[in-house]
């Protein structure tokens, strides 16, 4: 366990929400209408899922676009990240767990420092 000081670098999931939001302002979009009332939209490199009230639920960014998302969002109904999935080393396996309170803060982030599927570093904010 450590503590992540202020300041710190907190990953990849930050960059990852920022470059959605630079994305929205252009670029080439397409949408697909799934079962359900979900709807799918892809951008560049990113996916988003969307559940029939319209909010989204899902983020994926291919950063490689190698087919496989390195990094995955999932979404609480009040539109704020409850966790995000990591593929830091892009070897198809999450690596880094970024967990979030209720709020969208970050709560912990979850390491798995040796590539064995376990996590073995819990990092926590001050």
């Amino acid at each position: 366990m450590s503590i992540l000081k202020a300041g710190t670098r907190i990953g990849y999931l930050g960059v990852t929400l920022g470059v959605l939001a630079l994305a929205g302002c252009g670029g080439a979009e397409s949408g697909h209408r799934l079962p359900g009332g979900y709807r799918l939209i892809q951008k560049d490199q990113f996916q988003a899922l969307y559940g029939p009230e319209g909010r989204i639920e899902r983020l994926l960014h291919d950063r490689n676009r190698d087919g496989r998302a390195e990094a995955v969002v999932v979404y609480r109904p009040n539109g704020t990240p409850e966790r995000g999935e990591l593929d830091t080393d892009e070897d198809g396996r999450v690596d880094r767990l970024e967990h979030f309170r209720a709020d969208g803060t970050l709560d912990r982030v979850e390491i798995d420092t040796n590539r064995d599927g376990r996590v073995d570093r819990t990092d926590y904010p001050q």
